[in-house]
């Protein structure tokens, strides 16, 4: 009984928080860190 309370539960923690943050977290943050530097650039040149 102790092994499956422990397996059920590291399953259902760990992939709900690996699936929806892992692909979610990496382009968020590579496209707020290209858009950021394009506007700069942009209104600095205007």
């Amino acid at each position: 009984l102790s092994y499956t309370d422990v397996d059920e539960d590291t399953s259902d923690i760990k992939t709900p928080l690996m699936s929806p943050q892992s692909p979610i977290a990496p382009p968020p943050t590579i496209l707020e860190l290209i858009v950021p530097p394009t506007n700069s650039i942009l209104s600095s040149g205007k």
